[in-house]
Protein backbone atom coordinates (compact mmCIF):
# COMPACT_ATOMS: atom_id res chain seq x y z
CA UNK A 1 0.00 0.00 0.00
CA UNK A 2 1.53 3.31 -1.05
CA UNK A 3 2.42 6.01 1.47
CA UNK A 4 4.00 8.76 -0.66
CA UNK A 5 1.58 11.57 -1.44
CA UNK A 6 -0.99 10.10 0.97
CA UNK A 7 -2.64 12.13 3.75
CA UNK A 8 -3.70 10.48 7.04
CA UNK A 9 -6.35 12.01 9.26
CA UNK A 10 -5.17 11.55 12.85
CA UNK A 11 -8.57 11.41 14.56
CA UNK A 12 -8.58 11.58 18.37
CA UNK A 13 -11.69 10.51 20.27
CA UNK A 14 -12.55 9.17 23.70
CA UNK A 15 -15.10 7.00 25.48
CA UNK A 16 -18.51 6.95 23.76
CA UNK A 17 -17.63 9.82 21.42
CA UNK A 18 -16.31 7.24 18.97
CA UNK A 19 -19.86 7.08 17.61
CA UNK A 20 -19.14 10.42 15.92
CA UNK A 21 -16.13 9.10 14.03
CA UNK A 22 -18.18 6.91 11.69
CA UNK A 23 -19.81 10.06 10.28
CA UNK A 24 -16.41 11.64 9.57
CA UNK A 25 -15.18 8.93 7.22
CA UNK A 26 -15.33 9.79 3.54
CA UNK A 27 -15.72 7.29 0.67
CA UNK A 28 -12.47 5.42 0.23
CA UNK A 29 -9.79 7.29 -1.72
CA UNK A 30 -6.31 6.05 -2.55
CA UNK A 31 -4.69 9.23 -1.19
CA UNK A 32 -6.58 9.47 2.10
CA UNK A 33 -6.21 7.26 5.21
CA UNK A 34 -7.41 7.35 8.80
CA UNK A 35 -5.80 6.58 12.15
CA UNK A 36 -8.39 6.60 14.95
CA UNK A 37 -6.89 6.91 18.43
CA UNK A 38 -9.57 5.88 20.89
CA UNK A 39 -8.86 6.95 24.44
CA UNK A 40 -10.43 5.14 27.39
CA UNK A 41 -12.88 2.75 25.70
CA UNK A 42 -15.80 2.31 28.12
CA UNK A 43 -15.50 -1.49 28.21
CA UNK A 44 -14.04 -4.47 26.36
CA UNK A 45 -17.32 -5.25 24.62
CA UNK A 46 -17.45 -1.76 23.06
CA UNK A 47 -13.86 -2.12 21.92
CA UNK A 48 -14.60 -5.43 20.17
CA UNK A 49 -17.71 -3.94 18.54
CA UNK A 50 -15.93 -0.97 16.99
CA UNK A 51 -12.99 -3.05 15.85
CA UNK A 52 -15.50 -5.08 13.86
CA UNK A 53 -17.18 -1.90 12.57
CA UNK A 54 -13.94 -0.49 11.14
CA UNK A 55 -12.41 -3.80 10.07
CA UNK A 56 -14.32 -3.63 6.77
CA UNK A 57 -12.18 -0.69 5.59
CA UNK A 58 -8.51 -1.19 4.81
CA UNK A 59 -7.94 2.59 4.92
CA UNK A 60 -8.83 2.78 8.63
CA UNK A 61 -6.61 1.83 11.59
CA UNK A 62 -8.18 1.80 15.06
CA UNK A 63 -5.82 1.99 18.03
CA UNK A 64 -6.70 2.34 21.72
CA UNK A 65 -5.16 4.24 24.61
CA UNK A 66 -6.46 2.65 27.82
CA UNK A 67 -4.22 3.90 30.61
CA UNK A 68 -3.90 7.61 29.80
CA UNK A 69 -6.13 10.65 29.90
CA UNK A 70 -5.48 13.97 28.20
CA UNK A 71 -5.83 15.03 24.60
CA UNK A 72 -2.08 15.44 24.07
CA UNK A 73 -1.47 11.82 25.04
CA UNK A 74 -4.16 10.82 22.56
CA UNK A 75 -2.50 12.80 19.76
CA UNK A 76 0.87 11.23 20.54
CA UNK A 77 -0.70 7.79 20.33
CA UNK A 78 -2.06 8.65 16.88
CA UNK A 79 1.44 9.79 15.85
CA UNK A 80 2.84 6.36 16.67
CA UNK A 81 0.52 4.66 14.16
CA UNK A 82 0.85 7.17 11.29
CA UNK A 83 3.06 6.03 8.41
CA UNK A 84 2.04 8.04 5.31
CA UNK A 85 3.83 11.11 3.95
CA UNK A 86 1.38 13.68 5.33
CA UNK A 87 -0.91 13.92 8.36
CA UNK A 88 -3.66 16.21 9.63
CA UNK A 89 -4.42 16.44 13.34
CA UNK A 90 -8.15 16.47 14.04
CA UNK A 91 -10.83 15.79 16.63
CA UNK A 92 -14.03 13.75 16.32
CA UNK A 93 -16.40 16.60 15.36
CA UNK A 94 -14.93 18.04 12.14
CA UNK A 95 -16.37 17.76 8.64
CA UNK A 96 -13.94 17.22 5.74
CA UNK A 97 -14.22 16.89 1.99
CA UNK A 98 -12.04 14.99 -0.44
CA UNK A 99 -11.31 18.26 -2.26
CA UNK A 100 -10.17 19.99 0.93
CA UNK A 101 -7.91 17.12 2.00
CA UNK A 102 -6.30 16.78 -1.40
CA UNK A 103 -5.64 20.54 -1.33
CA UNK A 104 -3.47 19.95 1.72
CA UNK A 105 -1.38 17.45 -0.25
CA UNK A 106 -1.14 19.91 -3.15
CA UNK A 107 0.08 22.69 -0.84
CA UNK A 108 2.80 20.48 0.60
CA UNK A 109 3.99 19.75 -2.93
CA UNK A 110 4.00 23.50 -3.63
CA UNK A 111 6.08 24.07 -0.46
CA UNK A 112 8.58 21.17 -0.49
CA UNK A 113 10.87 22.84 2.09
CA UNK A 114 8.16 23.26 4.70
CA UNK A 115 7.52 20.70 7.44
CA UNK A 116 4.25 22.06 8.88
CA UNK A 117 1.45 23.94 7.14
CA UNK A 118 -1.36 25.73 8.99
CA UNK A 119 -4.74 26.46 7.40
CA UNK A 120 -8.16 28.00 8.11
CA UNK A 121 -11.42 26.44 9.30
CA UNK A 122 -15.09 27.35 9.04
CA UNK A 123 -17.97 26.85 11.44
CA UNK A 124 -20.96 24.74 10.49
CA UNK A 125 -22.66 27.79 8.95
CA UNK A 126 -19.79 28.29 6.51
CA UNK A 127 -18.31 31.35 8.23
CA UNK A 128 -14.68 31.72 9.24
CA UNK A 129 -14.10 30.24 12.70
CA UNK A 130 -12.29 33.43 13.78
CA UNK A 131 -10.34 36.28 12.20
CA UNK A 132 -7.56 34.96 9.97
CA UNK A 133 -4.87 36.80 8.08
CA UNK A 134 -5.61 37.06 4.37
CA UNK A 135 -1.89 36.74 3.57
CA UNK A 136 0.42 33.77 3.92
CA UNK A 137 3.31 34.10 6.39
CA UNK A 138 6.14 32.18 8.02
CA UNK A 139 5.64 31.15 11.65
CA UNK A 140 8.75 33.11 12.66
CA UNK A 141 7.08 36.29 11.35
CA UNK A 142 3.55 35.59 12.53
CA UNK A 143 1.36 38.53 13.65
CA UNK A 144 0.80 39.02 17.38
CA UNK A 145 -1.94 36.93 19.04
CA UNK A 146 -1.83 34.37 16.23
CA UNK A 147 -2.67 30.82 17.23
CA UNK A 148 -3.83 27.64 15.47
CA UNK A 149 -6.19 24.86 16.48
CA UNK A 150 -5.23 21.23 16.05
CA UNK A 151 -7.48 20.63 13.02
CA UNK A 152 -5.72 23.49 11.19
CA UNK A 153 -2.25 21.92 11.52
CA UNK A 154 -0.95 19.55 8.81
CA UNK A 155 2.38 17.74 9.12
CA UNK A 156 5.07 16.17 6.95
CA UNK A 157 5.96 12.74 8.34
CA UNK A 158 9.64 12.88 7.37
CA UNK A 159 10.22 15.99 9.52
CA UNK A 160 11.75 15.64 12.99
CA UNK A 161 8.43 16.45 14.61
CA UNK A 162 8.18 16.95 18.37
CA UNK A 163 5.61 15.09 20.43
CA UNK A 164 2.79 16.92 22.12
CA UNK A 165 3.69 17.86 25.70
CA UNK A 166 1.28 15.77 27.78
CA UNK A 167 1.24 18.31 30.59
CA UNK A 168 -1.03 20.41 28.34
CA UNK A 169 -4.40 19.75 26.76
CA UNK A 170 -8.03 18.96 27.53
CA UNK A 171 -8.40 16.48 30.43
CA UNK A 172 -4.73 16.82 31.33
CA UNK A 173 -3.90 16.95 35.01
CA UNK A 174 -3.12 20.66 35.38
CA UNK A 175 -2.96 22.58 32.10
CA UNK A 176 -6.19 22.19 30.14
CA UNK A 177 -5.20 23.98 26.91
CA UNK A 178 -2.28 25.47 24.99
CA UNK A 179 -0.95 22.17 23.62
CA UNK A 180 -0.97 23.37 19.98
CA UNK A 181 0.98 26.55 20.83
CA UNK A 182 3.57 24.52 22.71
CA UNK A 183 3.79 21.96 19.89
CA UNK A 184 4.38 24.61 17.20
CA UNK A 185 6.86 26.50 19.38
CA UNK A 186 8.86 23.31 20.02
CA UNK A 187 8.83 22.54 16.29
CA UNK A 188 10.04 26.06 15.55
CA UNK A 189 12.83 25.77 18.16
CA UNK A 190 13.93 22.52 16.51
CA UNK A 191 14.38 24.40 13.24
CA UNK A 192 11.31 23.09 11.42
CA UNK A 193 9.81 25.37 8.78
CA UNK A 194 6.19 26.31 9.45
CA UNK A 195 3.95 28.33 7.13
CA UNK A 196 0.37 29.58 7.24
CA UNK A 197 -1.71 29.15 4.07
CA UNK A 198 -5.01 31.15 3.96
CA UNK A 199 -7.15 28.27 2.64
CA UNK A 200 -10.20 26.70 4.29
CA UNK A 201 -9.81 22.94 4.78
CA UNK A 202 -12.65 21.87 7.11
CA UNK A 203 -15.75 22.79 9.08
CA UNK A 204 -16.11 22.43 12.83
CA UNK A 205 -18.28 23.55 15.72
CA UNK A 206 -17.82 27.10 17.01
CA UNK A 207 -15.05 27.51 19.54
CA UNK A 208 -16.37 27.53 23.09
CA UNK A 209 -14.81 28.56 26.37
CA UNK A 210 -15.85 26.72 29.51
CA UNK A 211 -16.90 29.02 32.32
CA UNK A 212 -16.55 26.78 35.39
CA UNK A 213 -14.27 28.20 38.08
CA UNK A 214 -12.07 25.10 37.94
CA UNK A 215 -11.43 25.38 34.21
CA UNK A 216 -11.02 29.16 34.42
CA UNK A 217 -8.15 28.56 36.82
CA UNK A 218 -6.68 25.80 34.63
CA UNK A 219 -6.81 28.12 31.60
CA UNK A 220 -4.74 30.70 33.51
CA UNK A 221 -2.32 27.99 34.65
CA UNK A 222 -2.00 26.90 31.02
CA UNK A 223 -1.35 30.45 29.84
CA UNK A 224 1.42 30.83 32.42
CA UNK A 225 2.94 27.51 31.32
CA UNK A 226 2.80 28.42 27.61
CA UNK A 227 4.42 31.83 28.24
CA UNK A 228 7.19 30.16 30.26
CA UNK A 229 8.06 27.78 27.43
CA UNK A 230 7.87 30.46 24.74
CA UNK A 231 9.57 33.41 26.45
CA UNK A 232 11.66 32.16 29.37
CA UNK A 233 10.99 32.45 33.09
CA UNK A 234 11.38 36.16 33.85
CA UNK A 235 10.03 37.42 30.55
CA UNK A 236 7.00 35.20 31.15
CA UNK A 237 6.48 36.71 34.62
CA UNK A 238 6.48 40.22 33.16
CA UNK A 239 3.98 39.19 30.49
CA UNK A 240 1.78 37.57 33.15
CA UNK A 241 1.86 40.75 35.22
CA UNK A 242 0.90 42.84 32.19
CA UNK A 243 -1.92 40.44 31.35
CA UNK A 244 -3.28 40.49 34.90
CA UNK A 245 -3.23 44.29 35.14
CA UNK A 246 -4.67 44.81 31.66
CA UNK A 247 -7.32 42.11 31.36
CA UNK A 248 -8.43 41.49 34.94
CA UNK A 249 -7.56 44.61 36.98
CA UNK A 250 -10.18 43.85 39.65
CA UNK A 251 -8.53 40.47 40.41
CA UNK A 252 -5.05 41.29 39.19
CA UNK A 253 -3.26 39.85 42.24
CA UNK A 254 -5.13 36.54 42.19
CA UNK A 255 -4.79 36.26 38.41
CA UNK A 256 -1.06 36.91 38.52
CA UNK A 257 -0.58 34.30 41.28
CA UNK A 258 -2.43 31.69 39.23
CA UNK A 259 -0.45 32.51 36.09
CA UNK A 260 2.71 32.31 38.15
CA UNK A 261 1.73 28.83 39.42
CA UNK A 262 1.66 27.71 35.79
CA UNK A 263 5.22 29.01 35.35
CA UNK A 264 6.37 27.26 38.53
CA UNK A 265 4.72 24.00 37.48
CA UNK A 266 6.70 24.00 34.23
CA UNK A 267 9.92 24.68 36.14
CA UNK A 268 9.29 21.79 38.56
CA UNK A 269 8.30 19.19 35.97
CA UNK A 270 9.60 17.73 32.72
CA UNK A 271 7.94 17.51 29.34
CA UNK A 272 5.78 14.39 29.47
CA UNK A 273 5.51 11.76 26.75
CA UNK A 274 4.17 8.53 28.20
CA UNK A 275 2.19 6.87 25.41
CA UNK A 276 5.09 4.57 24.56
CA UNK A 277 4.74 3.08 28.06
CA UNK A 278 1.20 1.90 27.28
CA UNK A 279 2.42 -1.64 26.61
CA UNK A 280 5.41 -1.63 28.96
CA UNK A 281 5.82 -2.72 32.56
CA UNK A 282 4.01 -0.34 34.93
CA UNK A 283 6.10 1.74 37.32
CA UNK A 284 3.85 1.67 40.37
CA UNK A 285 1.73 -0.64 42.51
CA UNK A 286 -0.92 0.88 44.75
CA UNK A 287 -1.83 -1.22 47.81
CA UNK A 288 -5.20 -0.46 49.41
CA UNK A 289 -6.26 -2.38 52.54
CA UNK A 290 -9.96 -2.39 53.43
CA UNK A 291 -11.87 -3.52 56.50
CA UNK A 292 -15.67 -3.15 56.50
CA UNK A 293 -15.62 -0.18 54.11
CA UNK A 294 -18.62 -1.09 51.96
CA UNK A 295 -20.28 2.26 52.73
CA UNK A 296 -17.20 4.36 51.86
CA UNK A 297 -15.40 2.38 49.16
CA UNK A 298 -17.30 3.94 46.27
CA UNK A 299 -15.59 7.33 46.50
CA UNK A 300 -12.13 5.75 46.63
CA UNK A 301 -12.85 3.48 43.65
CA UNK A 302 -14.33 6.37 41.64
CA UNK A 303 -11.21 8.46 42.27
CA UNK A 304 -9.00 5.61 41.00
CA UNK A 305 -10.96 5.61 37.72
CA UNK A 306 -10.39 9.37 37.33
CA UNK A 307 -6.60 9.14 37.45
CA UNK A 308 -4.93 10.62 34.38
CA UNK A 309 -2.33 7.83 34.23
CA UNK A 310 -3.46 4.29 35.02
CA UNK A 311 -0.70 1.98 33.77
CA UNK A 312 -0.39 0.71 37.34
CA UNK A 313 -1.14 -2.38 39.42
CA UNK A 314 -3.94 -2.08 41.97
CA UNK A 315 -3.76 -4.47 44.91
CA UNK A 316 -6.75 -4.54 47.27
CA UNK A 317 -6.34 -6.38 50.58
CA UNK A 318 -9.53 -7.34 52.38
CA UNK A 319 -8.83 -7.43 56.12
CA UNK A 320 -11.50 -9.93 57.22
CA UNK A 321 -14.49 -7.74 56.32
CA UNK A 322 -18.03 -8.89 57.14
CA UNK A 323 -20.09 -6.21 55.35
CA UNK A 324 -19.71 -7.05 51.66
CA UNK A 325 -16.40 -5.24 51.09
CA UNK A 326 -14.91 -8.36 49.48
CA UNK A 327 -17.76 -8.55 46.96
CA UNK A 328 -17.51 -4.84 46.09
CA UNK A 329 -13.78 -5.12 45.44
CA UNK A 330 -14.22 -8.14 43.19
CA UNK A 331 -17.04 -6.40 41.32
CA UNK A 332 -14.70 -3.46 40.69
CA UNK A 333 -12.02 -5.85 39.46
CA UNK A 334 -14.42 -7.55 37.07
CA UNK A 335 -15.85 -4.32 35.60
CA UNK A 336 -12.81 -2.02 35.64
CA UNK A 337 -9.86 -4.34 35.03
CA UNK A 338 -9.47 -2.99 31.49
CA UNK A 339 -8.71 0.52 32.82
CA UNK A 340 -5.56 -0.61 34.67
CA UNK A 341 -2.56 -2.81 33.99
CA UNK A 342 -3.75 -5.26 36.64
CA UNK A 343 -6.25 -5.40 39.50
CA UNK A 344 -5.84 -7.94 42.31
CA UNK A 345 -8.02 -8.67 45.35
CA UNK A 346 -6.48 -10.76 48.12
CA UNK A 347 -7.24 -11.75 51.73
CA UNK A 348 -5.08 -10.66 54.64
CA UNK A 349 -3.84 -13.76 56.53
CA UNK A 350 -5.48 -14.23 59.92
CA UNK A 351 -2.15 -13.98 61.77
CA UNK A 352 -1.64 -10.42 60.45
CA UNK A 353 -5.04 -8.92 61.25
CA UNK A 354 -4.11 -5.21 61.31
CA UNK A 355 -3.61 -2.24 59.00
CA UNK A 356 0.16 -2.80 58.93
CA UNK A 357 -0.35 -6.52 58.38
CA UNK A 358 -2.72 -5.84 55.47
CA UNK A 359 -0.22 -3.49 53.86
CA UNK A 360 2.55 -6.05 54.22
CA UNK A 361 0.29 -8.75 52.75
CA UNK A 362 -0.30 -6.55 49.72
CA UNK A 363 3.37 -5.59 49.52
CA UNK A 364 4.40 -9.26 49.36
CA UNK A 365 2.64 -9.51 45.98
CA UNK A 366 4.29 -6.37 44.55
CA UNK A 367 6.52 -7.04 41.53
CA UNK A 368 6.86 -3.36 40.48
CA UNK A 369 9.73 -0.92 41.15
CA UNK A 370 7.69 1.48 43.30
CA UNK A 371 4.85 1.00 45.76
CA UNK A 372 2.29 3.38 47.23
CA UNK A 373 -0.12 2.72 50.09
CA UNK A 374 -3.54 4.34 50.11
CA UNK A 375 -6.60 4.04 52.34
CA UNK A 376 -10.00 2.73 51.33
CA UNK A 377 -12.04 5.76 52.42
CA UNK A 378 -10.06 8.60 50.80
CA UNK A 379 -9.86 10.12 47.30
CA UNK A 380 -6.68 10.01 45.26
CA UNK A 381 -5.87 13.04 43.09
CA UNK A 382 -6.29 12.52 39.33
CA UNK A 383 -2.86 14.03 38.62
CA UNK A 384 -0.92 12.11 41.28
CA UNK A 385 0.38 9.12 39.30
CA UNK A 386 1.06 11.30 36.25
CA UNK A 387 3.19 13.73 38.25
CA UNK A 388 4.91 10.86 40.04
CA UNK A 389 6.04 8.97 36.95
CA UNK A 390 7.64 12.04 35.41
CA UNK A 391 9.83 12.54 38.50
CA UNK A 392 10.60 8.86 39.05
CA UNK A 393 11.48 8.40 35.38
CA UNK A 394 14.11 11.14 35.57
CA UNK A 395 15.47 10.79 39.12
CA UNK A 396 14.73 7.26 40.51
CA UNK A 397 14.58 8.33 44.20
CA UNK A 398 14.26 6.06 47.23
CA UNK A 399 11.14 8.03 48.18
CA UNK A 400 8.84 10.59 46.61
CA UNK A 401 6.92 12.71 49.12
CA UNK A 402 3.93 15.04 48.96
CA UNK A 403 1.60 17.11 51.12
CA UNK A 404 -2.06 16.14 51.47
CA UNK A 405 -5.44 17.76 52.06
CA UNK A 406 -7.23 16.68 55.25
CA UNK A 407 -11.03 16.86 55.09
CA UNK A 408 -12.88 17.03 58.41
CA UNK A 409 -16.43 15.94 59.18
CA UNK A 410 -17.66 19.55 59.17
CA UNK A 411 -16.37 19.94 55.60
CA UNK A 412 -13.35 22.04 56.52
CA UNK A 413 -10.20 21.31 54.51
CA UNK A 414 -6.76 21.71 56.06
CA UNK A 415 -3.54 21.40 54.09
CA UNK A 416 -0.96 19.08 55.58
CA UNK A 417 2.42 20.42 54.48
CA UNK A 418 5.79 18.82 54.05
CA UNK A 419 8.44 20.59 56.20
CA UNK A 420 10.93 22.62 54.18
CA UNK A 421 13.64 20.47 55.74
CA UNK A 422 12.23 16.94 55.83
CA UNK A 423 14.45 14.78 58.05
CA UNK A 424 13.98 11.98 60.53
CA UNK A 425 14.39 14.58 63.29
CA UNK A 426 11.57 16.79 61.98
CA UNK A 427 9.34 13.83 61.16
CA UNK A 428 9.56 12.31 64.65
CA UNK A 429 8.10 15.47 66.17
CA UNK A 430 5.75 16.60 63.39
CA UNK A 431 4.64 13.27 61.87
CA UNK A 432 5.13 14.73 58.39
CA UNK A 433 5.13 11.38 56.56
CA UNK A 434 1.73 9.72 56.68
CA UNK A 435 0.56 6.64 54.79
CA UNK A 436 -0.64 8.61 51.76
CA UNK A 437 2.26 11.07 51.58
CA UNK A 438 5.07 8.87 50.24
CA UNK A 439 5.80 6.63 47.24
CA UNK A 440 8.58 4.19 48.10
CA UNK A 441 11.09 2.22 46.03
CA UNK A 442 10.02 -1.39 46.56
CA UNK A 443 13.53 -2.79 46.99
CA UNK A 444 14.37 -0.03 49.46
CA UNK A 445 11.24 -0.81 51.50
CA UNK A 446 12.13 -4.52 51.57
CA UNK A 447 15.63 -3.65 52.72
CA UNK A 448 14.39 -1.73 55.78
CA UNK A 449 11.84 -4.41 56.68
CA UNK A 450 8.48 -3.14 55.40
CA UNK A 451 5.70 -2.27 57.82
CA UNK A 452 5.92 -3.36 61.45
CA UNK A 453 3.15 -5.94 62.01
CA UNK A 454 3.41 -5.55 65.79
CA UNK A 455 2.16 -1.96 65.83
CA UNK A 456 -1.51 -1.08 66.26
CA UNK A 457 -1.13 2.74 66.44
CA UNK A 458 0.99 5.16 64.45
CA UNK A 459 2.49 2.45 62.28
CA UNK A 460 3.03 4.95 59.45
CA UNK A 461 4.83 7.30 61.84
CA UNK A 462 7.27 4.56 62.82
CA UNK A 463 7.80 3.55 59.19
CA UNK A 464 8.50 7.18 58.31
CA UNK A 465 11.31 7.26 60.88
CA UNK A 466 13.01 4.22 59.32
CA UNK A 467 12.49 5.55 55.79
CA UNK A 468 14.13 8.88 56.58
CA UNK A 469 16.95 7.30 58.58
CA UNK A 470 17.96 5.04 55.68
CA UNK A 471 16.97 7.00 52.53
CA UNK A 472 19.83 8.38 50.48
CA UNK A 473 17.70 10.20 47.92
CA UNK A 474 14.16 11.52 48.34
CA UNK A 475 12.27 14.22 46.50
CA UNK A 476 9.08 16.27 46.82
CA UNK A 477 6.20 16.22 44.33
CA UNK A 478 5.71 19.32 42.10
CA UNK A 479 2.30 20.27 43.49
CA UNK A 480 2.04 21.24 47.16
CA UNK A 481 -0.91 19.05 48.12
CA UNK A 482 -2.67 15.97 46.76
CA UNK A 483 -5.70 13.85 47.63
CA UNK A 484 -8.64 14.29 49.96
CA UNK A 485 -7.86 12.45 53.20
CA UNK A 486 -11.02 12.15 55.29
CA UNK A 487 -10.57 12.59 59.02
CA UNK A 488 -12.98 10.61 61.20
CA UNK A 489 -13.84 11.30 64.82
CA UNK A 490 -10.89 9.74 66.60
CA UNK A 491 -10.19 11.97 69.58
CA UNK A 492 -8.06 10.57 72.39
CA UNK A 493 -10.71 10.58 75.12
CA UNK A 494 -9.79 9.48 78.62
CA UNK A 495 -11.48 6.10 78.17
CA UNK A 496 -9.97 5.42 74.77
CA UNK A 497 -6.47 6.50 75.69
CA UNK A 498 -6.50 4.02 78.57
CA UNK A 499 -7.45 1.20 76.22
CA UNK A 500 -4.78 1.91 73.62
CA UNK A 501 -2.02 3.31 75.87
CA UNK A 502 0.08 0.14 75.60
CA UNK A 503 -0.04 0.48 71.79
CA UNK A 504 1.46 3.95 72.01
CA UNK A 505 4.08 2.84 74.49
CA UNK A 506 5.01 0.06 72.08
CA UNK A 507 5.42 2.43 69.14
CA UNK A 508 7.52 4.87 71.21
CA UNK A 509 9.73 1.98 72.33
CA UNK A 510 10.01 0.74 68.73
CA UNK A 511 11.17 4.14 67.45
CA UNK A 512 13.71 4.33 70.28
CA UNK A 513 15.06 0.95 69.11
CA UNK A 514 15.09 2.18 65.48
CA UNK A 515 17.38 5.03 66.54
CA UNK A 516 19.61 2.73 68.62
CA UNK A 517 20.01 0.27 65.73
CA UNK A 518 20.96 2.96 63.23
CA UNK A 519 24.72 3.22 63.74
CA UNK A 520 25.68 5.20 60.63
CA UNK A 521 25.20 8.64 62.20
CA UNK A 522 27.21 11.11 64.26
CA UNK A 523 26.60 11.28 68.00
CA UNK A 524 25.22 14.83 67.77
CA UNK A 525 22.56 13.73 65.24
CA UNK A 526 21.62 10.77 67.43
CA UNK A 527 21.05 13.15 70.35
CA UNK A 528 18.80 15.28 68.09
CA UNK A 529 16.78 12.21 67.17
CA UNK A 530 16.37 11.24 70.83
CA UNK A 531 15.48 14.82 71.74
CA UNK A 532 12.79 14.91 69.06
CA UNK A 533 11.37 11.61 70.33
CA UNK A 534 11.31 12.88 73.91
CA UNK A 535 9.52 16.06 72.78
CA UNK A 536 6.96 13.96 70.88
CA UNK A 537 6.33 11.86 73.98
CA UNK A 538 5.82 14.94 76.14
CA UNK A 539 3.34 16.33 73.62
CA UNK A 540 1.47 13.03 73.90
CA UNK A 541 1.77 13.18 77.69
CA UNK A 542 -0.10 16.49 77.67
CA UNK A 543 -3.07 14.54 76.25
CA UNK A 544 -2.84 12.08 79.13
CA UNK A 545 -2.84 14.84 81.72
CA UNK A 546 -5.63 16.68 79.93
CA UNK A 547 -7.88 13.63 80.35
CA UNK A 548 -6.77 12.89 83.92
CA UNK A 549 -4.70 9.78 83.16
CA UNK A 550 -2.14 10.47 85.91
CA UNK A 551 -1.08 6.82 86.27
CA UNK A 552 -0.43 6.44 82.53
CA UNK A 553 1.42 9.76 82.51
CA UNK A 554 3.71 8.58 85.29
CA UNK A 555 4.48 5.36 83.37
CA UNK A 556 5.28 7.34 80.24
CA UNK A 557 7.56 9.75 82.11
CA UNK A 558 9.47 6.83 83.61
CA UNK A 559 9.97 5.52 80.07
CA UNK A 560 11.26 8.84 78.73
CA UNK A 561 13.82 9.16 81.54
CA UNK A 562 15.98 6.58 79.77
CA UNK A 563 16.10 8.63 76.56
CA UNK A 564 19.24 10.79 76.30
CA UNK A 565 18.26 14.29 75.21
CA UNK A 566 20.14 17.51 74.64
CA UNK A 567 20.60 19.93 77.54
CA UNK A 568 18.49 22.66 75.94
CA UNK A 569 15.64 20.27 75.16
CA UNK A 570 15.69 18.97 78.75
CA UNK A 571 15.59 22.59 79.93
CA UNK A 572 12.62 23.64 77.75
CA UNK A 573 10.68 20.50 78.71
CA UNK A 574 11.17 21.26 82.42
CA UNK A 575 10.37 24.94 81.89
CA UNK A 576 7.05 24.19 80.20
CA UNK A 577 6.00 21.20 82.29
CA UNK A 578 3.90 23.21 84.76
CA UNK A 579 2.06 25.28 82.20
CA UNK A 580 -1.73 24.81 82.17
CA UNK A 581 -3.23 22.68 79.37
CA UNK A 582 -4.63 25.67 77.47
CA UNK A 583 -1.14 27.20 77.29
CA UNK A 584 0.38 24.03 75.85
CA UNK A 585 -1.62 24.04 72.64
CA UNK A 586 0.85 23.88 69.76
CA UNK A 587 3.75 23.27 72.16
CA UNK A 588 5.43 21.06 69.54
CA UNK A 589 6.31 24.26 67.65
CA UNK A 590 8.28 25.50 70.64
CA UNK A 591 10.02 22.15 71.03
CA UNK A 592 10.84 22.20 67.31
CA UNK A 593 12.79 25.46 67.74
CA UNK A 594 15.03 23.80 70.34
CA UNK A 595 15.96 20.71 68.33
Amino acid sequence: MKTKGVLTLLICTCSNRIERVQKMLLPQHEDIRYVISWQNPPDEESERHYREVFSGRDDVLLTTLKYHSGLSANRNNAFQHWHTEFGLICDDDEVFSVVGLLEIVRQFKRHPRHDILCFKAQNMQGKALREYSSKSFEYSKRPRFTYFCSFEIALRRTAALPYFDERFGLQSAHLCCGEEEVFLEKAHQKGLRIRYIPIFICQTADLTTTTSSENAEKILLSKGGVLRLMHGKWNARLRCLKYALTNQPANACKTFKTLNKGIDYIDKTHSIHLTESENTKPFLSIVIPAHNRADLLSRTLASLERMCYRNIDLIFVDDHSTDGTWDLLNEFKQNKQHLFHQVSVIHNPAEHCSAAGSRNAGFETVKIDYVYFFDSDDEISPDFTLDAITIIGHHHPDMLCCGTNMVFENGKVKKRDMPHSLTAVSHILTGALSTQSVIINSEFLRKIGGWNNNLRQWDDWELGVRLLLHARRFLLMPKSHYHRIYQHENGLTGEKISKVFKNFLTVFSTVKEDIEKFTEIHKSLRIKLYSSLAAKIYVFDDNLLKHGNLEKSKELRNFVKDIPVSTRMRWIIKATHWLPSWAKKGMWRIYFLFL
